[in-house]
């Protein structure tokens, strides 16, 4: 046999072996352990509001040595999103986190998996009536309300508004309407005058904001429910020429939103949004993952409701408040 021969049986050999001390590896203690996975479905991905989430579940996934996999539909699809958490149960992931676009929807889902033993917990977006361990996220009501006094604040307590949501079936969204409608009751002057639905999809919430400025001449202000809502609604206000004539209060700190609120590097979006009710993403993320490594070593949560509360981000506070969730 020659050299190259006996380089070629014992390569052949190396990688044989190698293949088994892999599949040893996952047998025997020591040799390399897999690391437990868990999940977390969101809405969609398709928005910059998400990217909190995913550095907060990262961040927990890093401390309790798991694997954090953050995963959902491209854009707020319901049947798209059950299919996801469908195809995790049967992956035997140790624990999912979820955002429902639907809170009766998941339910069924939610309930298969709680039976099979994955803890599950909701964030961001509740299904108050499933089998869920826990919620983490905002009180959406309440921050409904701070949402209302903010803009009732900066209208001056009269005038025509109108309301762009992300989708009319989602939990969240619709709590803080609850809420930001129980605020405007205070003010008889003020109008709501529209709820339209822009499927958080800030281009589509750019033309719903157009044509409601067309058809609403003494329109005076817009909430938007959802992140897009608001920069969607901006674009629409700065082309009309009606900035600061017409108020713009927002949900959730993006940098979009924020460039509306006020940017030296494009002084001409300034004043545009006068505020936003900013989130906690990178808590609901963080907190979900140690919730369901928690529930799978018996330690289930001590409450079903754990509130990461909300700030007011004007162009008062919009550098102070710059890195506070990251």
């Amino acid at each position: 046999m020659t050299g190259a021969q006996v380089r070629r049986v014992w390569g052949v050999s190396a990688l044989i072996l190698c293949g088994v001390v892999v599949l040893v590896g996952f047998l025997v203690p020591g040799c390399g352990k897999k690391k437990d996975t868990y999940a977390l479905v969101p809405k969609s991905i398709g928005q910059i509001y998400w990217e909190g989430c995913r550095r907060g579940m990262q961040k927990a996934a890093e401390e309790e040595g798991i694997k954090g996999y953050f995963t959902g539909p491209a854009t707020t699809d319901i049947a798209k999103q059950i299919d996801i958490i469908e195809n995790l149960i049967v992956q035997g992931v140790k624990g999912i986190g979820i955002s429902p676009n639907d809170p009766t929807a998941v339910k069924d889902v939610i309930a298969r998996a709680m039976k099979q033993g994955i803890p599950v917990v909701t964030f961001d977006s509740d299904a108050p009536e499933s089998k869920r361990m826990a919620y983490i996220g905002t009180d959406n009501k309440a921050a409904g309300k701070v949402a209302g006094e903010t803009l009732a604040k900066f209208m001056g307590g009269k005038g025509e508004f109108a309301i762009l949501t992300g989708g009319l079936g989602a939990h969240n969204l619709n709590l803080r309407i609850e809420g930001f409608r129980e605020a405007i009751k205070n003010y008889p002057e003020m109008k709501e005058v529209a709820l339209e639905p822009d499927d958080d999809d800030s281009e589509k919430a750019t033309a719903i904001a157009e044509n409601l400025l067309i058809s609403h001449p003494n329109l005076k202000g817009f909430f938007g429910v959802s992140a897009p809502g608001a920069p969607g609604a901006a674009r629409a206000v700065k082309d009309a020429n009606k900035v600061g004539k017409v108020i713009i209060v927002g949900f959730d700190d993006t940098p979009e939103c924020r460039a509306y609120i006020a940017d030296e590097l494009h002084p001409e979006k300034e004043g545009v949004i006068q505020a936003t009710v900013a989130q906690r993403p990178f808590d609901m993320g963080y907190r979900a993952i140690k919730v369901l490594v928690e529930a799978n070593k018996g330690n289930k949560p001590k409450t079903k409701i754990i509130d990461t509360g909300v700030l007011v981000i004007t162009k008062d506070n919009l550098k102070e408040t710059e890195q506070k969730y990251d």
